[in-house]
């Protein structure tokens, strides 16, 4: 799985781009961030995307 973030592109918050580097050894559900591109949308303060978490679900759908 690649990643990427391009800071000119318009419309980056409208396409899921939140500039995150899955950790791709996790097993089990959910995906699990392994980084944060820096200045990527998720690169904000008190952001819950930080390395280890593990993101569960997207608009009330679980990822398995």
């Amino acid at each position: 799985m690649f990643s990427r973030f391009t800071p000119g592109e318009p419309y980056w918050d409208e396409i899921g781009s939140l500039g995150l580097y899955y950790d791709p050894s996790h097993v089990g559900p959910g995906v699990k961030i392994a980084g944060v591109l820096a200045g990527g949308a998720a690169d904000v303060a008190d952001s819950l995307l930080v390395p280890g978490a593990l993101i569960m679900t997207v608009d009330g759908v679980t990822i398995g």
